[in-house]
C-alpha cells in the first residue's frame, strides 16, 4: 500500500480550514465562488479515529519492539481509510505493516494480523483459507465494517474458524470528502436496498445520524421523500433520546431523499468542471485522477546508407505507448478547484487564462521589485510571496494539464450528439410532446444502434437507452426487444445478466412495463419547470440558464427544484400544500417530523441533504447554486450526506 497517499491526505484533513481561509486572498482574475460551504469536520475525524484505536486496544496486543502487527484493508475501503487515518497514527499504535488483500505477505517478525473490511463472502473465506494455512502460528482479529452479517458470520462458524479469530464492529459512518460533503462509501447500497429490498444498511445510517448530533447538535426538523427515507427517520426519531443537550446547535434541518425520486442525472452527462472528470477520468476518493497517456518512444534511426561516413542518424517516432498517470485533485489544498469545480466545463479555459494572466502580472511585479533597494521588512515580504507565486503556478498547470486531457474527450461529434440526444428527450417530456411527436424515440433507438454497431462503451449506450425509456418511452415491444439482441450480439452473452439486471432495478422495459416504477411523468417536469430552454426563452430565463446550464444543459434536476421551493418560504416552510400536491406525482411516501429540542437554531444552522443511494458531483453543484442564488442565512446553506458518489457508468456497473 501506498504510505505517501496516507501522508498527503492527512496533511488535507489538517489544513481543512486553512485551505478555506485563503478564499480571501483571492487573485484579481480568479472566478467567483460558487457557493461551497465551509462545515468543520475535525471533530468528526477525531471521534472515528478514537473509536477505531479504541477497538485495536481492546485486542490487547502486545506490541513489542521484535513483533509486527500487520493491517490486512479491503481494497475497496483503503480510499476512505486514508481520508481518516494517518500513517503516523498506525505506527503509534504499533501498527507498522500495511497490505491489501490480494499483497498479503507474511513475515518471521509478523505475530498478529488484523483484518479491516466489509464482510463480503468472498473476502470472508479468503480470511478462512488464510486461517486455515496457519491456524495457531499467528494471532488473528477482524475488524467488520459496519457489522459481521449473519451469512459471513455463518461461515467463519461452519469452518470452525471463530476460536482463532476475534472480532468486532466498526462503522465508519460519514466520511468527508469535501468541505460540505460526507459520503458512506457503500458501493452497493442501491443494489441491495433498492433492488434487492434488503434494508439491512438502513439502521447503519440512522445510527450515524445520531452521532452526526451527538457532536455538532440536534436537528429541528427532518423532511423526506421516499420509502427508505421513510425508514432512516425511523431510527433517527427511536434514538433521539441519546442526543445530549446543545445550546446552539449546527445543524437545524435533516432533507432524506430517496435517490429512486429522479434517476435521471446519474445517467446523463454531467457538464461540470468536477462532474466531467468523473465521467472521463474518475475521481479517486476525492484526492486524485488517474488516465492513460499516449507517450512517444523515440530511437535514433540510421537515415544514411550502410556504407555512407560518417553515419547519419535522425530521431524519430518509432511507438506510442499507454502510461498510466496518476495526478493530486484535492478540493481541501486546491484553491483553484475549489473555486472552479461547480462550474460548466466550457468556462474552464477562459478561467485557466485569467488566473495565468494574475500569476503573470505577480511575476513581472516581483522582477521590477528585484532591481530596487528595499528594506529589510520590504525584502521579506518580497521572499513570503515567492513560494505563494511558484505554488499557484504549479497548480495551474495542473489544471492544463487535466483541461487538455479532457478536451480530447470531448471534442468529438459523438459526444456532442449524445448531449443533444439527451436534452431532446427531457425536451420532449416538458413540453408533453409524447403521443403527438413519436420522432424522438426513433431518432434515439437509430442513434443507440449506430453506437452498438460501432461497439462504443456498453454503458454508454445503457445510460442512453434508459434514459429513452425513463422519459418519452418505447411503444414498440419489437423495436425494445431488438435493441436487447443487438446488445447481447455484439458485447456478448454476459450482457443478458447485466439487462436481466437494470429490468429488475426499474430501468429498462417497454412503455406499459410494470417494471418501469421510477418513469417520470410530463406533468412532473411542468410542476416543477425542469427544463429552461435557451431559444425559446426571455432574458429572466437566460439568467435562470446561467445559473443551471453548467450543469447539464438547461435540465434542472427535479431533487433540486423540490429542495428550493421547500426551502424558499419561510414561513411555511416544508408545511406547502401547493409543493405536496405537486410530489403526489411521485409515488412515494412524502413526510415532515418536528423533533422535540431545547437548542437553538441562528442562520449559522445547517440544512443537511441527504441523498439514500448515491448523487452525483452535477447534482451537488446544483444544490451549491441555490445559496449563491438567495444568499447566506437563507435557508441555503447546505452540508451534503450520500450513500455513495457516483456516476452513470458506476451506478449501472453497481447493479
Amino acid at each position: 500500500m501506498n504510505n505517501k497517499s496516507f501522508n498527503s491526505n492527512n496533511n488535507n484533513n489538517n489544513n481543512n480550514n486553512n485551505s478555506n481561509n485563503n478564499n480571501n486572498n483571492e487573485e484579481p482574475g480568479s472566478p467567483e465562488l460558487t457557493g461551497s460551504t465551509m462545515f468543520d469536520t475535525t471533530d468528526w475525524i477525531k471521534l472515528k479515529t478514537l473509536q477505531f484505536f479504541s477497538i485495536i486496544d481492546s485486542f490487547n496486543i502486545n506490541l513489542f519492539m521484535d513483533e509486527q502487527v500487520t493491517l490486512v484493508i479491503d481494497r475497496q475501503i483503503g480510499g476512505p481509510f486514508s481520508l481518516i487515518f494517518t500513517l503516523q497514527q498506525l505506527n503509534d499504535r504499533g501498527i507498522h505493516n500495511l497490505a491489501y488483500f490480494e499483497d498479503l505477505k507474511v513475515t518471521d517478525k509478523t505475530k498478529s494480523i488484523i483484518f479491516l473490511c466489509r464482510p463480503r463472502l468472498e473476502l470472508i473465506q479468503k480470511i478462512s483459507q488464510f486461517i486455515q494455512q496457519r491456524q495457531n502460528s499467528l494471532k488473528y482479529y477482524l475488524i467488520a465494517i459496519p457489522n459481521l452479517d449473519a451469512s459471513s458470520n455463518y461461515l467463519l462458524e461452519s469452518e470452525g474458524l471463530l476460536d482463532y479469530l476475534k472480532f468486532e464492529s466498526y462503522d465508519f459512518g460519514f466520511i468527508p470528502y469535501d468541505n460540505d460533503l460526507f459520503s458512506m462509501e457503500i458501493g452497493d447500497f442501491y443494489s441491495r436496498c433498492f433492488v434487492e429490498n434488503d434494508n439491512y444498511q438502513l439502521n447503519s445510517i440512522g445510527k450515524s445520524f445520531i452521532k452526526l448530533q451527538q457532536l455538532y447538535g440536534p436537528f429541528k426538523t427532518i423532511v423526506g421523500k421516499g420509502d427508505k427515507s421513510s425508514i432512516i427517520c425511523e431510527h433517527i426519531e427511536q434514538f433521539q433520546t441519546l442526543i445530549p443537550p446543545i445550546e446552539h446547535s449546527k445543524l437545524k434541518t435533516l432533507i432524506l431523499i430517496d435517490r429512486t425520486v429522479d434517476l435521471i442525472p446519474l445517467l446523463c452527462t454531467q457538464q461540470t468542471y468536477q462532474g466531467l472528470i468523473d465521467e472521463e477520468i474518475k475521481i479517486s476518493n476525492s484526492q486524485s485522477i488517474v488516465f492513460e497517456k499516449d507517450v512517444e518512444i523515440r530511437e535514433h534511426v540510421l537515415v544514411s546508407p550502410p556504407t555512407q561516413e560518417p553515419k547519419k542518424f535522425e530521431e524519430r517516432i518509432v511507438r506510442i505507448e499507454k502510461e498510466k498517470k496518476k495526478l493530486p485533485l484535492s478540493p481541501f489544498s486546491d484553491l483553484f478547484y475549489q473555486q472552479v469545480k461547480d462550474l460548466s466545463f466550457s468556462s474552464i479555459p477562459t478561467m485557466l487564462y485569467l488566473n495565468a494572466q494574475s500569476i503573470s502580472d505577480r511575476m513581472n511585479e516581483l522582477k521590477k521589485s528585484n532591481g530596487q533597494l528595499l528594506s529589510l521588512p520590504e525584502i521579506k515580504k518580497l521572499l513570503s510571496k515567492i513560494p505563494d507565486v511558484n505554488k499557484k503556478q504549479q497548480i495551474l498547470e495542473l489544471h492544463t494539464e487535466i483541461v487538455q486531457e479532457l478536451l480530447q474527450r470531448v471534442n468529438s461529434d459523438d459526444f456532442h450528439q449524445k448531449i443533444s440526444i439527451e436534452f431532446e428527450m427531457l425536451y420532449q417530456m416538458s413540453n408533453n410532446f409524447i403521443g403527438s411527436n413519436g420522432n424522438t424515440a426513433s431518432t434515439v433507438l437509430d442513434f443507440i444502434e449506430n453506437l452498438i454497431i460501432r461497439k462504443k462503451p456498453m454503458y454508454q449506450v445503457l445510460r442512453l437507452f434508459s434514459i429513452c425509456c425513463l422519459t418519452v418511452g418505447i411503444k414498440d415491444q419489437k423495436q425494445y426487444q431488438d435493441i436487447l439482441k443487438s446488445i447481447i450480439h455484439v458485447y456478448g452473452i454476459q450482457a443478458m445478466t447485466t439487462l436481466i439486471r437494470l429490468e429488475k432495478a426499474g430501468l429498462l422495459g417497454s412503455s406499459g412495463n410494470n417494471n418501469l416504477k421510477y418513469k417520470l411523468s410530463s406533468q412532473l417536469f411542468k410542476n416543477f419547470n425542469l427544463i429552461v430552454d435557451n431559444e425559446n426563452s426571455g432574458s429572466k430565463d437566460n439568467d435562470k440558464l446561467k445559473e443551471y446550464d453548467q450543469v447539464y444543459q438547461g435540465y434542472i434536476p427535479l431533487i433540486t427544484r423540490i429542495i428550493e421551493e421547500g426551502q424558499k418560504n419561510k414561513q411555511q416552510g416544508w408545511f406547502n400544500k401547493s409543493l405536496e400536491s405537486k410530489l403526489n406525482c411521485i409515488d412515494q411516501p412524502f413526510f415532515i417530523r418536528e423533533l422535540q429540542s431545547t437548542s437553538n437554531y441562528d442562520i449559522n444552522s445547517f440544512t443537511m441533504v441527504m441523498f439514500v443511494g448515491g448523487v452525483s458531483f452535477a447534482e451537488i453543484s446544483s444544490l451549491r447554486t441555490l445559496k449563491k442564488k438567495y444568499g447566506r442565512g437563507s435557508g441555503y446553506d447546505f452540508i451534503f450526506g450520500t450513500t455513495c458518489l457516483i456516476n452513470g457508468d458506476n451506478f449501472l456497473n453497481s447493479l
